[in-house]
């Protein structure tokens, strides 16, 4: 039992890593979580007879999770487009030659003015 929690790292540990607020288990876990937030205000005021303060509650609640829907979708996008530039400007440098070699036009002009 030891050995199977030493191979498998944590749900914990696992969130905390960079880049994994993108990864599809968290953003499942995100959403079931706002879901469940979403549930609880809906009962309580089911159970308070409609109190005001419960539906100004879900409405913050879905305006921040709409929020972070957007922001996941958005970042996505920024990121695909980040990623795609940046492999635009390493394929360019590869064409372009190494500062200290010279060009044969330069070699050439170099052997002229000898």
């Amino acid at each position: 039992m030891a050995s199977d929690s030493a191979e498998e790292p944590s749900f914990i540990s696992f969130i905390l890593k960079p880049g994994s607020s993108l990864h599809p288990t968290f953003l499942f876990a995100v959403d079931a979580a706002f879901a469940l937030l979403f549930f609880v205000f809906l009962w309580s005021a089911y159970l308070t007879k409609g109190n005001l303060h419960f539906f100004v509650l879900m409405g913050i609640q879905l305006a921040l999770w709409a929020s972070v829907k957007w922001y996941v979708v958005f970042g996505i996008q920024m990121l695909d487009s980040k990623l795609r530039s940046i492999l635009r400007f390493v394929q360019e440098l590869k064409k372009v030659p190494p500062a200290n070699m010279t060009t044969s036009m330069e070699a050439s002009t170099d052997k002229k003015e000898q």
